[in-house]
């Protein structure tokens, strides 16, 4: 399968790639790679390569100082799992930092995702529409499903809202201790 990529997106060499690996910022020059990157459809196994990646120095450590045996090797492979496992299950969330790194607003990997989704499965959504959505036609239940999408609408952006102030204040509340360690 062939994947074309725009030629006006820059990819990092692999120094930059490391560094971005190990939680670095790239310069402005890389944000669309970024982005692309933290949104593909291969999201999942960028994320399993990285986390990867950042479990052999330590391997290598362990190999270097431990005597070679099966010990060594189990705690190298467990440790390499356990890194796979936090990777991937705070992908959304190292991914969204990774953005916002980067320049791109709190909330863009969501509306990435939605965006492809609905670009991906524009065929589906329009069948289900056409098979299960016909009886819309008459006037009073249009006005029935506006009255029950604008109270949904609603409630979705106030628990937006929410989310956002929450992320926002939880944000201020770690920037600082990030700072101090040299995180940021």
């Amino acid at each position: 399968m062939t994947t074309y990529t725009s030629p006006s997106v820059s990819h990092p060499g692999p120094v930059r790639w490391l560094w971005y690996t190990f939680g670095g910022r790239l310069g402005p020059l890389y944000c669309g790679w970024v982005l692309r990157d933290t949104t593909a459809r291969t999201r999942w196994l960028r994320q399993a390569v990285r986390g990867t990646v950042q479990v052999v120095p330590a391997a290598l450590l362990m190999l270097v100082v431990l005597p070679s045996g099966w010990l060594t090797w189990a705690s190298i492979v467990l440790g390499l799992l356990l890194a796979l496992w936090y990777s991937l299950a705070y992908i959304n969330q190292t991914a969204e930092r990774r953005l916002v790194k980067h320049g791109y607003e709190p909330g863009t990997l969501a509306m990435e995702l939605r965006e492809r989704y609905l670009r991906e499965n524009e065929d589906g959504i329009a069948r289900y529409m056409a098979t299960y959505r016909h009886d819309l036609t008459t006037p009073s239940m249009v006005i029935a499903v506006d009255r029950m999408l604008d109270r949904f609408i609603d409630r979705w952006l106030r628990w937006q809202d929410e989310q956002e102030a929450r992320r926002r204040e939880h944000w201020k509340r770690n920037m600082h201790r990030d700072q101090r360690f040299g995180i940021w």
